[in-house]
């Protein structure tokens, strides 16, 4: 059993949503089916229920190893699923996509992904993925491809970046873990750099400090492909936390630094 200890420092909070403010990369539906597995207890007590409310001041201990397995499962499920929607990463067809990549060992792939190239396969995108590109890979060397193709994250189509790739399910397990923020000591820290108006930027107020920006984030309802953030939940959105500085004012264009903490689409 691996226990963490963690205070509440604010008034009735349902356990689900407190544990989704400690855990934001982790679906809530996810942290549901880990309170009913009895891996939370406030005290002496066994959480069994989702909608529990916690007080301030309870001490709740939650137990990480199983915590472990349920996002270690749900985030394959996720990925899987988007695999042609079989569930199945045999279905992947194996292409031969160059990659370039600036780091390999026995354990991982370290891939520099272009502007431009999805991550894996969906509707109207079936070939020439990055996913294609690395069950190829995994072809071409002998290796055995790992679930999810060894995926451990992913970037919007449009954002260049570094991507990490497991060679095996053991370093795929241990890298999934550190970017759901389970393993709390070994948390991967996610920076990105983007070009912005600086007139749009001297409206916000950045500066060279980070500024914590955080909220739920769903879809606009009149228009889904807007998205917009709230101070509080109405049940639709999804908490999201950032940390942003200016690195670098010009005249016309700025340059920022974006540290986020959870993973939310369109959350930059």
């Amino acid at each position: 059993m691996e226990l963490s200890k963690y205070y509440v420092k604010k008034g009735r909070i349902r356990a689900d949503l407190y544990l989704s403010e400690l855990f934001p990369d982790i679906s809530r539906a996810t942290l549901s089916k880990f309170i009913r597995q009895r891996g939370v207890r406030v005290g002496e007590k066994e959480v069994k229920r989702p909608s529990y409310f916690l007080s301030y001041g309870d001490v709740v201990t939650v137990d990480q190893s199983v915590l472990g397995s349920f996002t270690t499962d749900a985030s394959r499920k996720t990925l899987l699923e988007a695999f042609g929607g079989s569930g199945d990463e045999s279905t992947i067809v194996p292409e031969d996509i160059s990659l370039d990549i600036v780091h390999e060992d026995g354990e991982l792939i370290v891939i520099d992904k272009p502007a431009g190239m999805v991550v894996h396969p969906g509707i109207g995108n079936h070939s020439g993925t990055l996913v294609n590109a690395l069950a190829g890979y995994f072809k071409k060397k002998g290796i055995k491809v790992p679930h999810r193709v060894g995926l451990v994250h992913r970037l919007d189509k449009d954002v260049s970046g570094l991507i990490l790739v497991a060679k095996n399910d053991q370093a795929l397990d241990l890298l999934s873990r550190q970017f759901s923020g389970v393993d709390k000591k070994y948390r991967a820290n996610k920076y990105y750099w983007a070009v912005v108006l600086s007139d749009d930027l001297k409206k916000t107020g950045i500066g060279s400090k980070w500024r914590r920006i955080e909220g739920y984030i769903s879809r606009n309802q009149k228009n889904r492909k807007v998205f917009r953030l709230s101070k509080y939940d109405d049940g639709s959105g999804k908490f999201s936390l950032s940390f942003v500085k200016t690195v670098k004012k010009g005249k016309n264009y700025s340059l920022v630094a974006v540290r986020i903490v959870t993973g939310r689409t369109h959350q930059i």
